[in-house]
């Protein structure tokens, strides 16, 4: 799935009164507050990787806050051949 890397692309989509747009706040909403997907899912489903839930909701809070809130540069997908924590650069924030 090419999306999550043009992300930037979708920002003027997100917040154009569309009905996309409309449904893309919700759901993104809809997985910060209830965080239904764990990591196993989100890669079934996506085929990223994320390594802790805690980045995996950090990542999608950085899509919202770019789509919706001060953020100015779209968050970085997780590399698919990146090494396991404690190895690597964190692009996203954690969530807490």
């Amino acid at each position: 799935m090419d999306t999550i890397h043009e992300i930037g692309e979708f920002k003027p989509h997100a917040s154009d009164g569309s009905e996309f747009a409309q449904h893309l706040r919700a759901s993104l909403e809809y997985l910060l507050e209830q965080q239904p997907a764990s990591t196993k899912d989100w890669l079934g489903l996506t085929g990223f990787q994320f390594f802790s839930e805690g980045e995996l909701y950090g990542f999608l809070l950085d899509v919202y806050d770019y789509f919706y809130g001060e953020r100015t540069a779209p968050p970085v997908a997780p590399d698919p051949d990146r090494p396991p924590p404690g190895n690597q650069d964190q692009f996203w924030t954690e969530w807490r």
